[in-house]
């Protein structure tokens, strides 16, 4: 009988121990996952980026254009093809940035930022569009990529969930955009 009782105490002690080891590994996962979230590119970053993707553009180099800023290359090709008749303009202006959001959501472990955009195509057509951005890892550091780099297509991006940042928890994304004049 006192074997018995030894050997359930045992059992009862392995069965908290392993518990308490999951949930440790679980706390420790989860911080590690929100540590990871990289910081929203700057206004500053993402016109840059900006101005590197209108020269792609403007010289009709879409592949190149997808290879080096698209965060993902694969998706961009194709969304470059279906705008082709739709060219950006090849002349003069480049597009007005009207607004930028600072935090509109997440990208896989990624913040992004949007710069809000407002242009004109080849054939006269007027368009608005976002341009978000994301700083993705990379060999030196953290390099800042689109997610919608196809700009002149009137793309709008839509984080698919309430934006995050300290001011509008739980907001619907855009509410944390600052307007530009233009």
């Amino acid at each position: 009988m006192k074997d018995e009782r030894r050997r359930s105490t045992r059992i009862f002690f392995a069965v908290v121990a392993i518990l308490l080891l999951t949930a440790a590994g679980v706390a420790v996962w989860k911080a590690a996952s929100q540590s990871n979230v990289g910081e929203p590119v700057t206004q500053e970053d993402a016109e840059i980026l900006l101005e590197e993707t209108v020269a792609y553009a403007k010289a009709g180099d879409y592949d190149g254009l997808c290879r080096s800023l698209a965060t993902e290359p694969s998706v961009c090709r194709q969304l470059a093809e279906d705008a082709r008749a739709q060219a950006p303009s090849t002349g003069g202006a480049h597009p007005a940035v009207t607004g930028f959001t600072a935090d509109a959501g997440q990208f896989s472990l990624n913040r992004v930022s949007v710069l809000h955009l407002r242009g004109t195509r080849a054939d006269g057509t007027q368009y608005t569009s976002d341009f978000a951005v994301v700083r993705r890892p990379s060999e030196g550091g953290r390099q800042v990529s689109s997610l919608t780099p196809v700009y002149w297509s009137g793309v709008k991006y839509s984080a698919g969930q309430p934006c995050k940042d300290g001011e509008h928890q739980g907001d619907a994304c855009g509410a944390n955009t600052r307007k530009i004049a233009p």
